[in-house]
């Protein structure tokens, strides 16, 4: 909570300005689309991220929170600096669909594999 705070202080107080043409050049080094696999595992959602031959792990206690850390996890394996991170991560770069989403928050779906296309929507709202 304190830390979410400190983050809040200091994007408020010392905000630098971003580029535009740095912004593009970090959305476009994400890969165009990510395969996550993930299962619960008690009140956790476990994913395994598959990335351009790369995997690694994220988990989260909901859905919501679990689209959040796989591309959190995948902004800081492609090295995004954090205030270019946040202002992409304001528009998701990665979305599952509805249906998708649904599995997530469903206690009654055990695993799943989401395949994530990079949504080039959060680059024309930026």
């Amino acid at each position: 909570m304190v830390q979410k705070a400190i983050q809040y202080i200091k994007k408020m107080l010392i905000s630098p300005q971003l580029e535009r043409e740095a912004f593009d050049a970090y959305f476009y080094r994400l890969p165009e689309q990510i395969s996550v696999s993930w299962m619960r595992d008690g009140k956790f959602i476990v994913g395994s991220i598959a990335d351009e031959g790369h995997e690694f792990l994220t988990q989260a206690q909901s859905g919501d929170e679990f689209i959040e850390m796989v591309n959190d996890a995948v902004y800081t394996f492609h090295d995004i600096p954090e205030s270019y991170r946040e202002a992409i991560a304001e528009h998701r770069a990665y979305n599952p669909s509805l249906q998708e989403r649904k599995k997530l928050e469903d206690a009654q779906v055990h695993n799943s594999v989401i395949s994530f296309k990079k949504d080039i929507k959060a680059l024309r709202v930026a």
